[in-house]
């Protein structure tokens, strides 16, 4: 800005700044809207500082104000009142006799001049005022909720007299930003002979925490790690399109970028008002130089707007992850209340109370009421101007999102179980003729020879790879004998949390059994993207935004857990969430706050080495949570491994040694793994170590035998043929538990009491010992009391040997399955070793937790069946988690995870599908052939962004239209993004539904939003009105195509949504759908009837304003 500007011109560059019109690189966002209004906008701007100013303070203008200048020249070369200027008092009397009129005349246009002086200082006072208040608020594309207090910079939070108050800046605020394009950002470009691929991947920087201060400001910057150039992968794609396959023949570099505040040189080197400017500068500039003469890359150093076309993509790559970090919930009213105080604080001066009588005094007041009733009036407008699009991007951020696409994934062995093999044989057939299928399995199961069946059992078919039609016949025939989602083991989501959180809201309200997130730790790396000076505020304001919804989704009685740790020294994350937590839930429903106990010890550590996170546990309800006995219980350290290493032999029916030594086995592995661990603490291994051995309560289970499903016993030999299952067992006490207590009957050896019998040896047939103080028991009883040969005859005696040992009691592994829980846990499983085993490589994900921590919290819910949510969920864990919970404990629980398109088709669907095969794997291989999985039934989704909501916004109101609204005064500032895009796509544009299969959005492609896409209105509506999909019946009914979907809401009630296209139908087709209505809807009992556009059915609901009303509220 020019150092002689003046206020009026630092006003309006503000406001070119707030509304970024000097920056074509934000061309993404509501920055898109605004520039496409930018000359509407900007007229708006000049009448109102400028025109409406002067109108309310009476203001000459610049022409005016010269030509009463030239007038006064005029007058004052006349002899009159040259003479009165001159004259003293007695003079100037005389001769205002004589020129009268032309002296009155003079003194108006004088007093006209010094009114005008005054004003045009009292229109730039305005103009500052205007700047100061605004800008005291916002920060690159952000309103920040900085309440004052007075003049010296102070601040005051909102406050209701509580005992203690938790606040943060943005807590009025939601957090809007997705790590999707922080951690990568890519982008094409056309070659020769192909497309080359260019990604901006941020690698992790390693700096002196001591060398990092706070509130340091982080910069994009080149990485020391060099590009990579390579083929394009086309694994690697992080967002699978309909119709859309990749160019196997593109090359790709990838240029690898750290995020982080400067270093002391770097400082001296890079200086100015605009560094990321510069680093984007230096980056270009060194890219050019290495790789400036290869013919691959000409393309990025062609001008594209005016700058190299790499420059350009850098710039908006980190202006776009610097910009837009909130959306405040209330513009209007957090800006009307500071202009109030800025008002009373800032413009009223309280020396004026103080009331003279001089004439001055009042002409003063007056000037200076009417300086700010212009003021307050110019600030309105601007607070009118800037809410109404704080408004629409809240609008846009709220509403309920489409489903872009549904997939389902049903392995074959659940579909011949659900549908027959006669009905699955079709679909079969087509699906290991299908390429990209069979190298899909190859790939993930290294299956070799898809045509036996044997082998094929687990495979998972994937709708993704195939025809909509596919699709829909795939469900009509499940739904001809199943409930679908009764049916279904889960539910993937591919969005940002808070978006797929929305969505599900009314479907999944009060239905949540557990909840586990492992959210990012706010430690200072590429984990979470913040506002710089915000760190803390931005990620509370994320967590906070979310868990409102969260907690509605819970039942009364379910438990929310969530992983946390204080990575950052400096900052300690964990206090701040427990008393956000707190806060949602309330202190009457906390639980506890675990320490998870890891095998990370640092003995380079200059003081404690940190081996421990925490795990954060709440409940909705804790008087309903407790009120189930085997709530907060936890399996029995060592019963999950010993159930899993059970079933696994089951299949085999191994002899009862044979099982023995298994079990000995399995307890000297974890017997050396504790010895281990112990002396990896630096412990030693002696008695004391030794009884804090988790597994000590357990290893006296080490003896086997069979029973059949009713609890009757059978022997080894008959275990096969009876289907029989192993139960293990331990030996215990079976003696009279107190000596003083015994009685005389109990010593008489002919009493029917007598306790000191020895029964005989079931293999020796001699008679065995007692215990010292008698039997638990008499012999035999003709009472429904137990008795010894009661036991025996159910085979629930143990004998040693031979008749040298005292007999038992067996006691089974499965009637003790659970310990009370624990507030410390140790688990030194590693997580990231056991996902590199499931999916074949190290590094997918960072720092994913092990299943055996998140198993055991889901655990301890007491819920055979419901749903588990994880809306962090990473790399898949508690999906995982949740098979192997229904694997080991027989439950049948469902999960629901939501997290970004690169962690959900790169890791999460892969180990989705691979530990539906089995739970065996070693080096992304099925380890020694196994096929032990459950198999699986699950759909994921992809739902539409806030980024794709603004990128579909269109300005489609008429010209004609426009140009008559823009004749109110109140239009731009108030009205005109709502009346311009009434109309758009995102924001449903009902008269495009007529055909509810071929309503589209531009979606992000990896790339771009170049690409249209039809959205899946179906299941969009589904979650609008909480439909819990039964049946899903796609049919062909006099040559057209219809769906019917049926199916309850959460209160019971039976619904039916009819869809079918009705576009370019005439009168006859319409006669003829009713014919068809009335036919079909008789093999339907609802409550609800809903069918898209008209019909000519009774009692129906249209679609379209359901679907708009419910999307948008």
């Amino acid at each position: 800005m020019a150092i002689n500007s003046t206020p009026l011109d630092q006003l309006k560059s503000f406001l070119n700044q707030l509304f970024q019109f000097d920056s074509q690189d934000l061309d993404f966002g509501v920055y898109k809207i605004l520039h496409y209004k930018k000359k509407e906008i900007a007229n708006f701007i000049d009448q109102l500082l400028v025109d409406k100013v002067k109108a309310e303070l009476q203001t000459l203008s610049a022409d005016e104000a010269r030509q009463v200048q030239e007038l006064i020249v005029e007058f004052e070369k006349d002899d009159i009142i040259k003479g009165w200027l001159e004259a003293d008092e007695s003079e100037k009397k005389t001769l205002e006799k004589f020129g009268k009129d032309k002296i009155n005349h003079y003194q108006e246009l004088q007093a006209k001049a010094t009114e005008s002086s005054v004003s045009v200082e009292t229109e730039n006072q305005i103009y500052n005022h205007l700047t100061l208040f605004f800008s005291r608020y916002y920060d690159k594309g952000d309103f920040i909720s900085k309440r004052r207090f007075g003049k010296n910079e102070k601040y005051v939070v909102p406050y209701n007299g509580e005992e203690t108050h938790f606040h943060w800046a943005n807590q009025d605020q939601y957090y809007i930003k997705s790590s999707e394009t922080f951690n990568h950002y890519a982008f094409k470009v056309q070659t020769a002979d192909s497309n080359l691929v260019v990604n901006f991947k941020l690698h992790n920087a390693q700096l002196e925490q001591g060398n990092v201060k706070a509130e340091e400001t982080n910069f994009f910057m080149l990485s020391d790690k060099s590009p990579e150039i390579k083929e394009k992968d086309d694994s690697d794609l992080q967002f699978v399109l309909a119709n859309k396959q990749p160019d196997v023949n593109e090359k790709e570099i990838t240029i690898y970028f750290e995020y982080r505040p400067l270093g002391d040189d770097e400082k001296k080197k890079v200086k100015g008002n605009s560094k990321q400017d510069t680093l984007d500068e230096i980056a270009f500039d060194f890219l050019k130089k290495e790789f400036g003469t290869n013919p691959i890359f000409a393309n990025l150093w062609k001008e594209q707007e005016g700058k190299p076309l790499l420059l350009k993509k850098l710039q908006h790559y980190t202006r776009k992850n610097k910009h837009d970090f909130f959306i405040h919930k209330n513009l209007k009213g957090f800006l009307e209340r500071e202009l109030d105080y800025y008002i009373k604080s800032e413009l009223v001066n309280v020396d004026d109370l103080y009331v003279t009588d001089i004439d001055s005094h009042f002409d003063r007041l007056k000037h200076n009421l009417k300086t700010i009733k212009v003021f307050k009036s110019i600030a309105d407008a601007i607070i009118d101007f800037v809410s109404q699009i704080e408004d629409f991007q809240k609008k846009l951020w709220e509403k309920k999102k489409f489903v872009l696409s549904t997939e389902w994934v049903i392995t074959i062995d659940r579909l011949v179980e659900y549908v027959g093999e006669e009905t699955a044989k079709p679909i079969l057939e087509e699906a290991i003729n299908n390429e990209k299928q069979v190298n899909e399995w190859k790939e993930l199961f290294g299956v070799t020879d898809i045509g036996k069946e044997g082998e094929r059992r687990r495979l998972p078919i994937d709708t993704k790879h195939f025809s909509t039609d596919f699709k829909y016949n795939l469900l009509s025939v499940v739904s001809d004998g199943r409930d679908i989602e009764a049916a279904s083991n889960g539910l993937v989501v591919e969005s940002d949390n808070y978006q797929g959180l929305n969505l599900i809201r009314d479907k999944f309200s009060q239905k949540i059994n557990t909840i586990y997130i492992d959210p990012p730790y706010n430690s200072g790396g590429n984990d979470f993207l913040y506002k710089d000076k915000f760190r803390n505020s931005s990620w509370l304001t994320m967590i906070a935004d979310r868990m409102p919804i969260a907690r509605d989704l819970m039942a009364q009685d379910g438990l929310f857990f969530t992983s946390i740790d204080d990575k950052d020294p400096k900052n300690k994350v964990t206090h701040r969430l427990s008393t956000l937590l707190e806060a949602e839930f309330g202190p009457e429903n906390y639980i506890e706050n675990v320490i998870w106990v890891k095998n990370t010890t640092h003995n380079d550590a200059k003081t404690f080495s940190h081996n421990h996170e925490y795990i954060q546990a709440y409940t909705k309800d804790k008087n309903a949570a407790i009120q189930e006995h085997e709530t907060f219980r936890r399996a029995k350290p060592g019963y999950v491994e010993v159930k899993e290493l059970i079933q696994k032999l089951n299949k085999d029916y191994p002899t009862l040694d044979k099982i023995s030594e298994e079990l000995r086995i399995l307890y000297r592995e974890q017997e050396k793994n504790y010895k281990a661990e112990v002396e990896a603490l630096g412990l030693e291994w002696n008695k004391e170590t030794k009884r804090n051995n988790p597994w000590k309560g357990i290893r006296s289970y080490k003896y086997a035998e069979y029973r059949d499903a009713s609890g009757k016993w059978v022997t080894q030999k008959d275990a096969k043929k009876k289907k029989a299952n192993i139960h293990v067992y331990a030996s215990a006490d079976a003696s009279w538990p107190n000596s003083s207590t015994l009685t005389k009957d109990h010593k008489d050896d002919n009493s029917p009491e007598f306790r000191f019998y020895k029964p005989q040896h079931p293999v020796t047939g001699k008679p065995c010992p007692h215990p010292s103080r008698g039997w638990l028991w008499s012999y035999e009883s003709e009472r429904k009391a137990m008795s010894f040969k009661k036991m025996n005859d159910q085979h629930m005696i143990h004998f040693g040997e031979d008749e040298n040992t005292v007999p038992r009691l067996k006691k089974h592994l499965n009637t003790v399955t659970t310990d009370v829980s624990k507030s410390v846990i140790s688990d030194f499983t590693d997580g990231e070793k056991e996902l590199a085993n499931i999916v074949g490589v190290r590094g997918t994900f960072p720092n994913p937790k092990p299943t055996t921590v998140v198993r055991n919290l889901l655990a301890l819910s007491s819920k055979k069946t419901g749903y588990i949510l994880d809306f962090f969920a990473g790399s898949g864990t508690t999906a995982q988690s949740t098979f192997q919970l229904n694997d080991v404990a027989e439950r049948s629980m469902s999960f629901i995870i939501q997290d970004m398109a690169q962690n959900v088709h790169r890791t999460i669907l892969p180990r989705i599908k691979k530990i539906a095969y089995t739970f065996d794997w070693k080096d992304g291989k099925p380890k020694d052939g196994s096929m032990n999985g459950l198999g699986v039934f699950f759909k994921y989704q992809r739902l539409e962004q806030y980024e794709e909501a603004l990128e579909n916004i269109a300005f489609n109101a008429s010209e004609d239209a426009v140009q008559k609204a823009l004749e109110f005064e109140q239009y731009i500032p108030k009205y005109f993004l709502e009346f311009e895009t009434k109309g758009s796509q995102s924001l449903v544009n009902t008269a495009a539904m007529q055909n509810p299969w071929d309503y589209k959005l531009k979606v992000w492609d990896g790339f771009t939003y170049d690409t249209e896409q039809a959205v899946d209105l179906v299941e969009t509506f589904n979650y609008l009105i909480g439909l819990h999909m039964q049946k899903c019946i796609t049919k062909e009914v006099n040559g057209k195509k219809y769906q019917f979907i049926y199916g309850h809401n959460n209160a019971n009630k039976s619904i039916l949504v009819v869809w079918r296209s009705v576009k370019d139908w005439s009168v006859d087709d319409f006669k003829a759908d009713a014919a068809a209505l009335k036919s079909e809807l008789k093999g339907f009992e609802y409550d609800l009837l809903y069918i898209n556009d008209q019909a000519h059915i009774e009692g129906y609901q249209p679609i379209e304003e359901v679907f708009k009303n419910k999307m948008l509220s």
